[in-house]
């Protein structure tokens, strides 16, 4: 004990013990097994790390904007380095670890050293600095920290107190200001992690800003105008030296800011406000004391999703241990001390007050914090935010209680004898005493507990990792064979677990190799934005699980995918449930015609794909098609797709439309369940178009002249629009319309009467589903209407016609069946009594809804038909889901008080009994005693084969191909039975890309015809009407693309075409893709429903520069940290040898 106690008296013995203890992660687990979560990544490879110095990341689905990574370079280039010198994955993941372990804990000493080294207190800040920097490396908040290793989190826990620490000294002129900047510079550089989460910055910032504003208040020096002024000086220093090395991230995150529009940020903004409950809900006054707010404390999935969790809570121990440092930084803001300390009782206290979030007693207050404080909202996860600035006030309040400990143990008057001799342990035991009950009580934290084993887990994932020898061999593999192009992988899954422990947001790939992945997520995980090619994912992944087409790979083309892995080893099952099993998605990729045998990696199947487009390339036609991407399944065995430049016009801005429409190189239009009402609404001008309002949040918007405006409200997917209310200046408008005729995606709400001048929109509409609403002189859709009809009907430009039985068609119960009676259909237990509802009778649904409907299958054996029947929801919107005998069949969101047709197609039947089941996520609406939730309508029961009605709409009269395909599980047919206008149809049969398509030419006169198809069994169908000038092939102008340059965020390239045309860069779309060619920029558009098409506007070479442009703000921002970071080691360099020749000089006039 006297060894230790001489021990506690050395300077150095302090850092020592720290760094000792910063030694733990070393012990977490064996050093052959990496850590991981759901949030976290796998260690950087060297292959990836020079994406960290690019914004934008190719790598991510068909790419995305990268500026986080910019802030992540100093630990990914940790990381990167040390597998390059040769340390495996695992171990480099540890030894940076153990350095971002350290740091926090040394800086805490500093502080610690900078607050009690002086004056009365003498050496008393050895204890209290051992035992703040062992709370602060060992406490139950960073658990969730070291979990996701939560780079920003770290960044700051590492560098905030080294920050308070210099601030302090140069306020007290411990140190000139000088030598503030010179320390400054490298904690300001160590820090630019904080910048991937900007909430922490946020919290950091206002933490720093307290130092300033409280540090002179609680010194007694306020009244100092000298004193004022220097302050004020350091904080122009601060500010500007961190604003100078941290450039590299801040100018291109500025940038990103400013080119995120209002209406993103007011979603985000939103969608945080929404995440404040749930996240809240944990965070009771016990719970933030005990550092036990998270709220993965409290819940799981089959399991907690923290396995230790019930340990605090049935472990009496523990639940003890949980108060010992609550009541030690309580003792710490009261016994006498340094005044100082009250400015971490204050981070204590707002770090306490605010973590609780909504949650009571500061429901009221932070709801007003959120409401009035600008940019408030940004903090979702209160809990994880400010918890942060709480571990320091708490860190330095513990210390402050074992100094002054300290000082009455060393200035008590002990007499010769036996406490004499025991005086050292009297000071030790103490230290170790405290140290050893928080690494106790934080033994998550301190044993690696954190990250849980195989052993620990029968569902959810677990966080050890050891990458199998097949996962490399199949990544090298890959990265050899796919020079060019992307690789796809299923299944399509909610969350990436692989058996052998992987799990994350992405598939494994994308953190291992160097070639494009894409995958089935919406959000691209480290991204500021969602996916741009998510829909044109769901499409291609819905038409191979759907039996869509046995040609998928002419989609997956678009997007470049060379091969397709599918990982068998995936947890598929894992949260959603999924039914997508490997021998299920192996018989789907079977049927496919163009997917070649596999090569088999391990778990792995490596499937080729036998249509291929180049990731950029150029053709002298584009095609403007109206009606959505659902319509790309349609399109395949047809010239549409052959070399694409497809330009959807829900996707495209207004201008756009119209561009595209008067281009010369127009090569058609394809009409997809639409008319020229599509293409006109789409081309009203983006001045007329408005945000949705939403509750509290109305919409303003001003009419330049009086006069009848339309109002048009425009869906997110075709066909679903929103219910709810809506206002225009108090006057209700009635949402219970249909889309508007020649459109999928447009209801007309009514003409109105508006004064010139500010109107207002007020209501709730459901933002899930409306996308916009369009307030335009009434003059100008019918004006666009006439335009657009005259060009359909000029001849100038082919028309053709697409829709399919899903989508276009008007299914008609045929009742073929009705004789026979073998599958029908009856109300359940749980839709019992009938009961009129606006004229017509309704059944509600009460209980569980697992009885709802019967569906009696008199065969002998499993078939398959449809179910039709409608549906309506009471007064709200509520997501639906249908299941017959548990499996999922519908899923889809029923307006409120409004009659909805729900039809399962091709339902495989159990011979007997067969049971439908609702489900909905929404709860009932009170109606008297009961919670009314859905009505079935008593006549509306159908089961059976149908008869679908297109209505062909011919604009231009003459010879067309009508072409119809059959699809899905009963697809395969012999022959057609179709009628049009009630005459029966002689089909040929063809063969299309090895699909058999049914096909007659017409000569079709202007009008609408309606064509009528009989199923057979359950089978869908895909009908196209294409113009004789289109069906009999095309001939395309030679265009060459040579690809001179290319890397994450530019090429060069030089572009050969014999007339106009449209070069297709097959990244995703981004307006700030620039190209230009001898300083002319180039006219941009979104093509394929996710990529970069830029005009070639005539015939000719072109030497074009395709450029991100805010890879610019990198390049400048780095020059500037470059030039802030040399300027520094010179100055160093020269205070330093200056210091050596003062010393010499001294040493030689001796």
């Amino acid at each position: 004990m006297r060894h230790l106690f001489r021990l506690l008296q050395s300077s150095w013995a302090i850092p020592g013990v720290v760094i000792i203890l910063g030694f733990a992660p070393i012990f977490w687990a064996p050093l052959d097994v990496m850590l991981i979560s759901e949030d976290s990544a796998l260690p950087r490879v060297p292959a990836q790390f020079h994406l960290s110095l690019h914004s934008w990341n190719p790598l991510l689905n068909t790419g995305t904007p990268y500026n986080v990574a910019h802030t992540a370079i100093l630990v990914f280039g940790q990381q990167a380095l040390l597998q390059a010198i040769g340390l495996t994955p695992a171990v480099a993941q540890r030894a940076v670890m153990i350095l971002w372990f350290m740091l926090p804990g040394l800086s805490m000493v500093l502080l610690v050293r900078t607050l009690f080294g002086s004056g009365r207190f003498g050496d008393s800040w050895k204890p209290a600095a051992l035992v703040a920097a062992s709370f602060y490396m060992f406490n139950l908040y960073l658990e969730n920290v070291w979990l996701g290793f939560n780079i920003a989190v770290l960044s700051a826990q590492a560098v905030l107190p080294a920050v308070i620490s210099l601030l302090i000294l140069a306020f007290d002129r411990r140190i000139g200001l000088r030598r503030f900047v010179l320390l400054f510079v490298p904690v300001a550089l160590w820090g630019s992690g904080i910048g991937v989460n900007p909430p922490v910055v946020a919290v950091v910032l206002g933490a720093v800003l307290l130092v300033f504003v409280l540090y002179p208040v609680l010194t007694g020096r306020w009244r100092e105008l000298a004193y004022l002024c220097r302050v004020g000086i350091i904080f122009v220093l601060a500010v500007s030296t961190a604003a100078l090395v941290n450039a590299f991230w801040l100018i291109p995150f500025v940038g990103q800011l400013r080119a995120t529009s209002g209406a993103e940020i007011t979603a985000t903004a939103e969608l945080a406000s929404t995440w404040l409950q749930g996240l809240s809900s944990s965070t009771s006054v016990p719970n933030v004391l005990r550092f036990q707010g998270d709220w993965t404390w409290y819940q799981g999935w089959k399991e907690p999703y923290r396995a230790h969790s019930t340990v605090y809570q049935s472990t009496f121990v523990l639940q003890a241990l949980a108060w010992v440092v609550p009541v030690l930084a309580l003792l710490g803001s009261v016994v006498r001390g340094p005044s100082v300390r009250h400015l971490f009782t204050v981070f204590a206290v707002i770090g306490f007050a605010l973590s609780m979030g909504t949650h009571e007693p500061m429901t009221q207050v932070y709801l007003w914090l959120v409401e009035h404080v600008p940019a408030f909202w940004i903090v979702r996860s209160p809990w994880f935010k400010f918890t942060l600035i709480t571990t320091i006030g708490v860190a330095v309040l513990v210390g402050v209680a074992f100094a002054q400990l300290h000082v009455r143990l060393r200035d008590r008057p002990f007499s010769p004898g036996a406490w004499y001799r025991f005086r050292g342990a009297l000071v030790v035991l103490p230290v170790i005493g405290v140290m050893a009950v928080n690494m106790v009580y934080a033994y998550p934290v301190t044993t690696g507990k954190i990250f849980t084993t195989d052993d620990d887990r029968d569902y959810l994932p677990h966080n050890r990792v050891r990458v199998p020898a097949f996962v490399d061999v199949a990544s090298q593999w890959v990265d050899a064979e796919i020079s060019d192009g992307r690789l796809a992988v299923l299944p399509d899954t909610t969350v990436w677990s692989n058996t052998w422990g992987y799990n994350g947001f992405g598939p494994p790939l994308t953190q291992l190799g160097a070639t494009p992945v894409v995958y089935a997520f919406s959000t691209v995980f480290g991204s500021l934005v969602a996916a741009t090619n998510a829909d044109l994912n769901a499409v291609t992944y819905d038409a191979i699980y759907g039996d869509k087409t046995r040609r998928a790979d002419e989609l997956l083309k678009l997007m470049a995918v060379r091969h397709i892995s599918h990982e068998t080893d995936i947890k598929h099952w894992l949260y959603a449930g999924d039914t997508d099993d490997p021998a299920w998605v192996r018989e789907r990729l079977r049927r496919q015609l163009g997917v070649g045998d596999p090569m088999t990696f391990g778990t792995w199947d490596i499937y080729p794909v036998t249509s291929s487009l180049p990731h950029t390339y150029a053709t002298d036609q584009h095609v403007v098609v109206a009606g959505g991407l659902d319509v790309l399944p349609m399109l395949i065995g047809s010239s549409f797709l052959e070399a694409p430049a497809l330009i959807f016009t829900d996707r495209e801005p207004p201008r756009g439309v119209s561009a595209a429409l008067t281009s010369p190189d127009l090569d058609s239009i394809v009409l997809f369940e639409s008319g020229a009402e599509e293409l006109a609404l789409a081309e009203v001008p983006s001045r007329y178009r408005y945000g949705v309002p939403k509750r509290g949040a109305p919409v303003t918007f001003h009419i330049d002249a009086p006069g009848t405006h339309s109002v048009f409200l425009k869906a997110r997917r075709r066909g679903q629009f929103p219910s709810g209310q809506l206002q225009i200046d108090g006057t209700s408008v009635d949402l219970s319309q249909e889309s508007f005729p020649g459109t999928s995606f447009w209801v007309h709400l009514g003409d109105f009467d508006l004064a010139s001048g500010a109107h207002r929109l007020d209501g709730a509409l459901d933002v899930s589903v409306a996308a916009e609403l369009v307030v335009v002189p009434a003059h100008i859709p019918r004006e666009l209407v006439e335009a657009t009809t005259k060009l359909l009907r000029s001849g100038t430009v082919p028309v053709s016609y697409v829709a399919s039985t899903e989508r276009g068609a008007r299914p008609v119960t045929a009742p073929l069946d009705a004789e026979e009676r073998v599958v029908w259909m009856a109300f359940a237990e749980n839709l019992p009594t009938t009961e009129l509802v606006d004229g017509d009778a309704w059944r509600w649904l009460n209980g569980d809804g697992k009885r709802a409907l019967t569906i009696e299958n008199q065969y002998e054996t499993t078939t398959l038909t449809n179910v039709v029947f409608k549906v309506r929801s009471h007064e709200t919107p509520r997501d639906l889901y249908v299941y017959v005998n548990e499996e999922q069949q519908f899923l889809g969101r029923i307006p409120g008080d409004r009659s909805v047709d729900v039809l399962l197609r091709a339902v495989e039947l159990q011979p007997g009994e067969n049971v439908v089941w609702f489900y909905s996520p929404f709860g009932g609406t009170p109606v008297g005693d009961r919670q009314l939730t859905f009505a079935v309508r008593e006549d509306s029961l159908r089961a059976g084969r149908l008869v679908y009605e297109f209505p062909l709409e011919t604009h231009v009269p003459g010879p067309h191909l009508l072409s119809i395909r059959s699809y899905g599980p009963d697809g395969d047919v012999d022959a057609v039975s179709a009628t049009l206008d009630g005459r029966p149809l002689e089909l040929t049969s063809r063969d299309r890309l090895g699909e058999r398509t049914f096909e007659l030419p017409l000569n079709l006169l202007v009008g609408t015809q309606q064509l009528a198809i009989h199923q057979q069994k359950a089978e869908q169908y895909v009908v196209r009407v294409v113009p004789k000038t289109l069906s009999s092939g095309r001939t395309n102008s030679p265009t060459m693309v040579d690809v001179q340059h290319r890397d994450p965020s530019s090429m060069r390239l030089r572009v050969v075409t014999a007339g106009p045309g449209t070069l297709v860069f097959g990244e995703s779309y981004d307006p700030r893709w620039e190209a230009t060619t001898e300083g002319q920029v180039l006219q941009h558009h979104v093509v394929n429903g996710f990529a970069n098409g830029y005009k070639i506007p005539a015939a000719g070479v072109y030497n074009v520069s395709i450029e991100f442009v805010p890879q610019r703000l990198f390049l400048w921002g780095a020059a500037i940290s470059v030039g802030g970071v040399v300027v520094f080691v010179v100055a160093a360099m020269g205070v330093l040898g200056t210091r050596v020749w003062t010393r010499l000089r001294r040493l030689t006039s001796r």
